[in-house]
């Protein structure tokens, strides 16, 4: 009886349950449907053969009835056989939206081979394997792997291709080459992954500051400051400001405000002799000199910039009102030996990039040109007479012809570089400090990347691409640069090398383990939109999720006993730590992890970090003894060469797995690490607060 009176509830609640559910209408599912009652048209403009009928009639036929019906079967994408005794023992279509791609992959006999033919087009399989399975292989299987991966196994293989683009892990800049530290760090990682472009969606290459800059004023600061302004370029000029010269909020190109000038007296003077003497002597050298000009009286001449000594000795540019013209002029000893004359007019309140430039066409000679926003004015060939001597100091905003009206933004003066050869766009963002080195970052060996450019670089350069291979950063080989079509980084395209599975080494930097590639030109300004990376087919590698790991021992071994300072250093208050100081080079220091580590990113305590110079060496377990794990970086090294002299990590080429194993110490069984200083560390001070295995 209780057994029917079960199931007769059991039967109650089931129908109770189904009365819940929704509930959908026939209709609803109607809408949804496709009706193909209209016309198949081949031939006729697809725009006027109204919505119900169709050009393009695929996969479908008609019936006798006149209605259309799909069409059973398979369709061709090889249009010849793969091999000679094809045996294909699996196959996987592997598609990727962003950019676009399709694979259609196949395991025939022991070897993957592609077609990237878009389905429903008919095309051959490439006759170039992406892989030949090892030997003892079983039954391959493909499947879908995260972010837009095909992972591939066959028993004795996992493996993992990423198609020909994949997205970056890391994109930094850097003003000087990488050891083990990236100078002046600019992390472009996020606007690299989308196809956003525009300023604000860009990595900078090269900058506009570099070197060969004399002198650049942004004319940054507070509104109406009429005190003296200190250049941004290396050099720091000292520029006296003249009665009423002032910054302007009001007006500006770039920034937070540019320099007013109201046309009576009012200008800026450098002097020739800041430190060295002939800052404006430039001789033969080629040359570019630019800024933002914004007019706001054009009713008599007007000076952009002179240096001037004597009556018959001078170098200036000059807007001619009589004349309509921009003109740059140099007299040496009474005679023009310079004179470049460009019809313009400017319109007042508008802001004109204007600039004056030697070595236009090839980036050197004497070829020299006028051009406002980028538009050529005037050239002049076969002028060969140099900038001279003059102990005279440079004139900004101001001159013996005249005085500007207006205001003017980023000035800046290049000697011995011309920034550009060709017609041009001007950057429509203040010069910054040049960066013409970058990293980028892969969570697995590559064989390429390609670059999107925004804004094409026009300079005369050459690339050299490095990986990291464990001890140091070496050239890639067999390299290849399609950005290149005179310059690099002028067009969008691949640069591709030699594969780096068996070669490179993840490293740790700017909080990152990566597989890290090292670009360098020796002159560019370029901006990049986008970047993707060519990864070979290989083995899946184990690479850092991402998530810090605590340490479970800290044992600082000191006064021939160990003490232990585990739960002070996981805990992040600076009032606990793990005291190191007076730890001789006859101790040490071991820590514990619960993971294999390759890096130890440490927090000082402020005001006590390690002040004796001193290197430090670290040791793996072997499953016998303590072993050197090799080479390391140390970017908490102090400016004296002082080991947790600063924050930062240390880190090292991991050993082989195989090599590598946990050990019981201080009754905790993990990976252990032991670290032996070179010199006593600073008594008092050399306290951790915090420390976290990578």
């Amino acid at each position: 009886m209780k057994r029917l009176l079960f199931a007769l509830l059991i039967l109650f609640g089931t129908v109770a349950l189904a009365q819940e559910l929704p509930n959908i209408p026939d209709e609803k599912i109607e809408t949804l449907q496709f009706n193909f009652r209209g016309q198949w048209l081949p031939s006729s403009d697809p725009t006027q053969i109204g919505p119900e009928n169709y050009r393009v009639l695929q996969n479908l036929r008609y019936t006798p009835a006149g209605t259309l019906e799909s069409v059973g079967g398979y369709t061709k994408i090889n249009t010849t056989v793969i091999t000679s005794t094809p045996e294909v023992d699996q196959g996987f279509h592997f598609k990727k939206d962003n950019p676009a791609e399709t694979h259609v992959l196949v395991n025939a006999d022991g070897i993957v081979y592609q077609n990237t033919t878009t389905i429903p087009s008919a095309g051959d399989f490439s006759g170039t394997a992406l892989h030949t399975d090892s030997s003892g292989a079983g039954n391959p299987r493909f499947s879908n792997a995260p972010r837009g991966n095909v992972a591939y196994a066959n028993g004795v293989e996992a493996m993992i291709w990423g198609g020909d683009e994949m997205p970056v892990g890391a994109f930094i800049t850097s003003t000087a080459a990488v050891t083990n530290t990236v100078t002046n760090p600019k992390d472009y990682s996020i606007v690299v992954n989308n196809d956003l472009t525009g300023i604000k969606n860009v990595a900078i290459i090269g900058g506009g500051n570099d070197g060969e800059t004399q002198i650049l004023a942004h004319f940054d600061g507070a509104d109406n400051d009429a005190g003296d302004y200190t250049s941004e370029d290396d050099n720091t000029h000292p520029m006296v400001t003249v009665n009423q010269t002032k910054l302007d909020t009001a007006q500006k190109k770039f920034g937070l405000s540019s320099m007013y000038f109201d046309g009576t007296d009012d200008y800026i003077t450098v002097t020739d002799e800041h430190g060295v003497e002939d800052w404006w002597y430039w001789a033969t050298q080629v040359f570019t000199i630019d800024a933002w000009y914004r007019f706001k009286d054009i009713s008599t001449d007007r000076g952009l910039f002179e240096q001037k000594d004597g009556a018959d000795d001078w170098v200036n540019f000059i807007w001619d009102q009589s004349e309509g013209d921009l003109v740059f002029n140099i007299r040496d000893g009474g005679v023009d030996t310079v004179t470049l004359t460009g019809a313009f007019v400017p319109v007042v309140d508008t802001w004109y990039h204007i600039a004056v430039h030697k070595g236009w066409t090839t980036g050197a000679g004497s070829v020299r040109t006028i051009t406002v926003d980028g538009v050529v004015l005037v050239t002049v060939t076969g002028e060969a007479d140099e900038w001279p001597d003059l102990g005279a100091p440079l004139t900004i905003g101001g001159g013996s012809t005249g005085d500007f009206y207006g205001w003017i933004d980023e000035f800046r003066m290049t000697r011995g570089q011309v920034h550009w050869i060709a017609p041009f766009t001007p950057w429509e963002r203040p010069y910054t400090e040049s960066s013409r080195i970058w990293l980028v970052g892969s969570p697995r060996p590559l064989q390429g990347v390609k670059f999107y450019i925004d804004e094409a670089n026009t300079k005369a350069n050459d690339m050299a691409v490095q990986e990291w291979n464990g001890t140091a950063w070496v050239s890639v080989t067999s390299l290849v640069d399609n950005t290149d079509t005179g310059p690099s980084l002028a067009q969008d395209g691949t640069v591709t090398w030699d594969s780096t599975v068996d070669t490179s080494k993840v490293k740790f930097i700017e909080n990152r383990l990566l597989y890290w590639y090292q670009f360098q030109v020796n002159q560019a300004n370029a901006t990049i939109y986008r970047a993707t990376l060519d990864a070979p087919w290989q083995d899946i590698v184990d690479i850092w999720d991402g998530v810090y790991r605590q340490p479970i021992q800290f044992q600082a071994y000191k006064s021939a006993k160990y003490e232990d300072y585990t739960v002070e250093v996981n805990d992040p208050l600076s009032v606990y730590y793990g005291d190191l100081g007076g730890m001789t080079n006859a101790e040490w220091l071991v820590l514990m992890f619960n993971d294999r580590t390759t890096a130890l990113q440490f927090t000082m305590v402020g005001g006590k970090e390690n002040a004796q110079a001193a290197t430090a060496t670290v040791y793996y377990w072997n499953g016998t003894d303590w072993a050197d794990v090799g080479p390391i970086a140390d970017t908490t090294l102090g400016g004296g060469g002082e080991s947790l002299g600063q924050s930062g990590a240390i880190s090292w080429d991991p050993p082989d797995i195989e090599v590598e194993f946990r050990h019981t110490l201080f009754g905790t069984t993990g990976y252990g690490y032991k670290i032996v200083w070179t010199a006593t560390l600073t008594a008092s001070n050399a306290q951790v607060n915090t420390v976290y295995g990578i």
